[in-house]
């Protein structure tokens, strides 16, 4: 009898750390406030009424959709790129796709240029001003891990 008891206790201990794993892990957005991404970021920081926020969210679907589509076609360009590496003389193929992918960046970033200018376009004058803010602050951050600082220079 006493090893049932010892095997309830152990039994009742692994559901209790369950459930406990399930609550705080899988039960909670992993956003701090409850943002669901920087499309509610840009929304909370520039303070939106309403309208603008209608407004944004079609922006922000419609942008969504198209740089969906430019991903998927920088993932296939890549996917053939490096599935040429086993074969010879290629040096014109490699070229072409490598063009493509160039020309695929410079859709994402004329893309995003302009969903940013839309997005001025909805702002009054007090919002265009927080929202160069925030670009240029992305833009200072882009390319490094969390946003932390750049290590430093060395002294020659």
């Amino acid at each position: 009898m006493k090893k049932n008891t010892i095997l309830y206790i152990l039994l009742a201990f692994l559901i209790i750390a369950n459930g406990f794993f399930l609550v705080n892990y899988l039960g909670r957005s992993r956003k701090p406030d409850g943002q669901k991404g920087p499309g509610d970021f840009i929304v909370k920081e520039l303070n939106f009424d309403a309208s603008q926020m209608e407004r944004f969210h079609l922006l922000n679907e419609d942008h969504r959709l198209k740089m969906k589509a430019v991903f998927e076609n920088e993932r296939h360009l890549k996917d053939e790129l490096f599935n040429k590496i086993s074969e010879k003389s290629m040096d014109e193929t490699i070229d072409s796709i490598t063009t493509l992918i160039g020309n695929n960046a410079k859709l994402k970033d004329v893309s995003t240029f302009y969903f940013f200018k839309n997005i001025e376009k909805i702002c009054n004058d007090q919002q265009k001003k927080q929202l160069d803010k925030l670009i240029n602050g992305a833009l200072r951050r882009e390319g490094r891990p969390s946003g932390n600082p750049p290590p430093p220079r060395k002294q020659h």
